[in-house]
């Protein structure tokens, strides 16, 4: 059993806990439900949601190629782990801030050993310095976000002279 203290309507009240659930649903919240005893009489069962903190992860992102010549396929790595478990959702991959066209955004993350991995081979990007992203994101909430970002240099020996 589990005593609280708490403000009920401006009024301070002692109340005991008993018969207990919890119950997980996305996005890390809990609903709570218990049979409450209050010493201000409002006794009967409450309900209360709360949310958790998600599972930290980190993301790596490399370049299979890099620097790599205009029309070259590149295939960039994310890689994204938790600690002492294996992350579920989906990574979305974008250069200079725009999706990449031949990735399917987002990319589920696949099993890889100990880590999740997503790919994306691209042969369309353009000349210079690109800003590749890598986001993990997991819709169901268990997983926090995380990204990483490379700079992918893109030469174009058309315009030598």
């Amino acid at each position: 059993m589990v005593t609280q203290s708490f403000d009920w309507s401006t009024q301070i009240a002692s109340a005991q806990f008993s018969n207990c659930s919890a119950a997980p649903v996305p996005k890390q919240h809990w609903y709570v439900n218990f049979d409450v005893t209050a010493s201000s009489g409002q006794n009967g069962v409450r309900w209360m949601e709360f949310a958790t903190n998600a599972n930290a992860t980190t993301t790596q992102l490399t370049s299979s190629l890099n620097p790599s010549v205009v029309n070259q396929p590149v295939t960039f790595t994310a890689t994204v782990t938790a600690l002492n478990q294996l992350p579920t959702g989906n990574v979305t991959f974008t250069s200079n801030g725009q999706r990449i066209p031949e990735c399917p955004n987002p990319v589920p993350v696949m099993q890889v050993g100990n880590s999740g991995v997503a790919t994306c081979t691209t042969q369309s990007l353009p000349p210079g310095t690109d800003t590749i992203l890598a986001s993990f994101d997991d819709p169901q909430g268990v997983y926090s976000p995380s990204s990483a970002t490379l700079a992918q240099i893109v030469q174009d020996f058309s315009l030598l002279p």
